[in-house]
């Protein structure tokens, strides 16, 4: 899934250098990350999306995800785009990103019926987490 996250990305190459472990930049690396924790999130509603189609999975809780999640990939990008020239701002669209993730996790609760998306949201608040304090350090 890694490979295939990191071709969607703007800088697959790189991607590929920081999920290996090679040393790059930590701004660069937070800015990647991001982006990467933005195609996490499409991917996810896209797979939530033909899950709710099915009339025994369908829920409230469901649809509530999926606009959790749409919330967050607008915070996500806005995070990108202002990483560089607003480190603050990409920290406050990671804040939001952040809590609309927490909120699809919480709308789900611990349902067994959705365990990859909620792997999935624990590895998107990881990466935002992890962002967040490289914008944090980037904005003093």
């Amino acid at each position: 899934m890694a490979k295939q996250l990191c071709q969607d990305t703007r800088k697959p190459e790189l991607c590929h250098k920081i999920i290996q472990g090679g040393k790059v930049d930590s701004d660069t690396e937070a800015n990647v990350t991001s982006e990467v924790a933005s195609f996490m999130a499409l991917r996810a509603s896209a797979c939530m999306s033909k899950i709710s189609t099915r009339k025994d999975l369908a829920s409230g809780a469901l649809n509530s995800c999926m606009l959790s999640y749409e919330k967050a990939i607008i915070a996500l990008n806005l995070s990108y785009n202002n990483f560089e020239t607003s480190p603050k701002n990409a920290n406050q669209s990671l804040i939001k990103a952040e809590y609309h993730v927490r909120s699809c996790s919480a709308s789900l609760g611990n349902k067994n019926d959705f365990p990859l998306v909620l792997k999935a949201n624990k590895q998107m608040q990881g990466m935002t987490k992890a962002t967040r304090y490289v914008a944090k350090k980037q904005s003093h």
